[in-house]
């Protein structure tokens, strides 16, 4: 009975991590975009953001199904709330094509997860502390302002740290393997009427996670294939300081497996956990209330889940840029 137990906390441990909250495992939502991410600012340019992600889940399927016999429930009591510094620097890279723009920049998450449902019988499991700090920079291929034409490809790295305790799997903030992603994405602005534009973005992109060597109470390895991840926005000028956006996010794959662990007590057999397959929408609003500065709000809920919980999130950004230039008192003409 008690290696039943032990295999049945090790499964749930597993599917947890299929939540999709993204703000619980680097890849998801956390490294997510939002719309007109990928228009570029002027060289020179440094943006400080500040985000705050609220994500709460009820529903957990697992094959489709909220069944308990399946494994699911709609009682799971998931809460997440989440902060995110973001630091960004955009600048040209000389090539022998011309120079290219470039975003280099950080992100570093904070915040706090609890888990009170029925996975753990009502009891609140919670973390606190910072999350997988991660760097990317986008590298724009295309950038013709005058079409508003912009094609760029992204690669990202998150690195294995933050609050993470191995017995706390369902609920820890940090990571205790690297993510990688790579992203490319198009993105055309069209003049609807004279100064309103509107915006279609696409983006494709995959996540690999190194092994998990540290996973669940008895220390076992998580192996996870590859995630690939679809994005898509659609803008509009509601005015020359308003926009408007519709969001799509899915991301599909990402079988999850967790190796067997024997010991002279009991045997816990491989457990495996099948894909994603993770869709939601969500609108966006924007307001730049004055030169350099921005407040975005966000909801977005997943409507198609195939494992893992079905979230609904809130976030709102603000978003602060200068010239740096100028800043450090040496202005320069941008670019």
């Amino acid at each position: 009975m008690k290696r039943l137990v032990r295999i049945f906390a090790v499964c749930v441990c597993v599917a947890l991590l299929l939540s999709g909250t993204g703000l619980l495992l680097p890849g998801g939502a956390l490294a997510d975009n939002n719309a007109r991410d990928y228009i570029p600012a002027p060289a020179g340019i440094l943006a400080v953001l500040i985000y705050y992600e609220n994500v709460t889940a009820q529903n957990f399927y697992v094959k489709g199904s909220t069944g308990p016999g399946h494994g699911g429930t709609d009682n799971l009591g998931l809460s997440l709330n989440e902060g995110i510094l973001r630091v960004i620097y955009f600048c040209d890279i000389p090539t022998p094509f011309g120079p290219m723009r470039a975003s280099p920049q950080f992100l570093v998450p904070f915040g706090n997860i609890a888990l009170n449902g029925d996975f753990n019988q009502g009891a609140t499991v919670s973390s606190t502390g910072f999350g997988t700090p991660f760097i990317l920079s986008q590298f724009w291929l295309l950038r013709c302002d005058r079409t508003k034409s912009y094609v760029a490809v992204t690669p990202f790295v998150f690195f294995p740290t933050g609050q993470y305790q191995e017995w706390k799997v369902p609920v820890n903030i940090g990571a205790y393997n690297w993510l990688f992603r790579e992203e490319i994405n198009g993105t055309q602005g069209f003049e609807v009427i004279p100064g309103h534009f509107a915006y279609i973005e696409a983006t494709l992109g995959s996540d690999q996670v190194t092994n998990n060597t540290d996973f669940g109470t008895y220390g076992q390895t998580m192996v996870q294939s590859p995630t690939f991840n679809v994005e898509s926005h659609l803008s509009y000028d509601l005015t020359k300081t308003v926009f408007v956006s519709a969001d799509f996010y899915g991301h599909y794959g990402g079988n999850y497996r967790v190796d067997p662990l024997t010991s002279d007590d009991y045997y816990i057999p491989t457990q495996k956990v099948g894909a994603i397959g993770e869709s939601s929408v969500g609108a966006s609003l924007a307001y730049s209330f004055a030169p350099g500065f921005q407040l975005m709000a966000q909801y977005r809920a997943d409507v198609a889940v195939a494992n893992g919980a079905a979230d609904n999130i809130f976030l709102l950004r603000f978003l602060w840029a200068t010239d740096l230039n100028s800043l450090l008192g040496n202005p320069q003409a941008k670019q």
